[in-house]
């Protein structure tokens, strides 16, 4: 799966913001109360530039899209999704598979997805299910993938049995870093 890249400080808004500041204060005789208000009104700059920012990657990911889906809709996303990653993915049947509607294969390595297109946050039962799944079919690792969020008790069992979870941002995120990477590919 993907890691997760770190941001730079330089590439920190925040940062800059206040290294100006900083550099403000500095070199230039301002009043503390005219620099309380510039320090205030570029706080707010950068709140509504994170905001917009933030609206456009989700805008760009498609998660509204992925939203509307029906279940069958979503299974066959992530199929896609994943195939991009380099994986082979397959659907199982709709019915007996134990818990397990994607399985994957890359590098040796074969995987078990369950996918909840939720509109309510996941429960348990779906960590216990492709748990279950993964012990079936002797996969090495199990995922439950939501556009939505986990309840805590699927949170804690998940790390107990080593279920990898995928709530909302964390499928936002692997969606935009396979369009990126996607793009770097073609380009």
């Amino acid at each position: 799966m993907a890691r997760r890249k770190s941001k730079s400080l330089a590439e920190d808004p925040l940062i800059i913001f206040s290294f100006g500041v900083v550099l403000l204060c500095a070199f230039l005789p301002i009043p503390w109360n005219i620099l309380f208000i510039l320090v205030l009104l570029g706080f707010a700059r950068l709140y509504v530039y994170q905001y917009k920012y933030k609206q456009r990657q989700l805008l760009k990911s498609g998660i509204a899209e992925i939203d509307q889906m029906n279940g069958v809709e979503f299974e066959a996303y992530l199929q896609n999704l994943f195939s991009q990653q380099g994986y082979r993915a397959d659907l199982t049947a709709a019915s007996g598979d134990c818990g397990v509607d994607l399985i994957l294969d890359k590098d040796g390595k074969r995987f078990g997805v369950q996918a909840k297109r939720y509109i309510q946050p996941v429960g348990l039962e779906a960590v216990q299910e492709v748990y279950a799944g993964r012990q079936h079919f002797g996969f090495d690792a199990a995922m439950v993938i939501t556009n939505n969020q986990f309840t805590p008790a699927a949170s804690k069992l998940a790390h107990t049995t080593k279920v990898t979870l995928w709530n909302r941002e964390k499928l936002i995120e692997e969606i935009l870093n396979t369009q990126k990477q996607k793009g770097l590919n073609e380009s």
